[in-house]
């Protein structure tokens, strides 16, 4: 596989920092200065953003997901995860994980750029009461998706709203690792 390198721009709101993404695939080179970012989540550990694509034509490339510690110097702990999720890139299959596309650093800073399923953190939907049958939904999909995490020999270890992302109209579940 060719390996690519792009200086690029990540940018928030309230900031801009440069970066180096380093995205190991033959077929494409994640152009993050064409995305505009929009926060899904933020805890006391990650940031996760969701990155739509400024041009809106046919060609235009799918939305992605960019998730990066909270802390300007995050524990180690929090980076090894990181790169762990990277690693099971070839184990997880987008049917029931966010897949990781690119694991990225630039001046002491991580990046993890993630295929964007389109769906929505399951802890913000658990901010306000939620119908049964739409728990329900979330719960079987949840159980599918570990069913096939298991089969791969995986074990979570973290299961928690934070780390599911969920379709509310379908109750279909995607797994994060972080």
């Amino acid at each position: 596989m060719a390996e690519f390198i792009r200086y690029l721009n990540l940018r928030d709101s309230s900031k801009s920092r440069s970066w180096c993404a380093r995205h190991i695939d033959e077929a494409a080179v994640i152009e993050i200065l064409e995305y505009n970012l929009e926060t899904l989540r933020k805890d006391g550990e990650f940031i996760l953003y969701r990155g739509r694509h400024r041009r809106q034509t046919d060609a235009t490339p799918p939305p992605i997901l960019v998730l990066t510690p909270a802390m300007e110097h995050p524990a180690p702990g929090c980076l090894r995860r990181m790169e762990h999720e990277f690693s099971l890139k070839a184990e997880l299959d987008p049917a029931w994980a966010v897949r990781p596309l690119a694991l990225t650093q630039e001046q002491d800073r991580s990046f993890l750029l993630l295929d964007d399923p389109g769906a929505e953190p399951l802890d913000l939907l658990l901010e306000e009461p939620m119908e049964l049958g739409q728990l329900l939904r979330f719960a079987i999909g949840l159980s599918a998706a570990l069913v096939q995490l298991h089969a791969r020999g995986l074990i979570h270890k973290d299961i928690k709203p934070a780390n599911v992302l969920v379709n509310p109209s379908t109750g279909q579940v995607w797994l994060t690792l972080v």
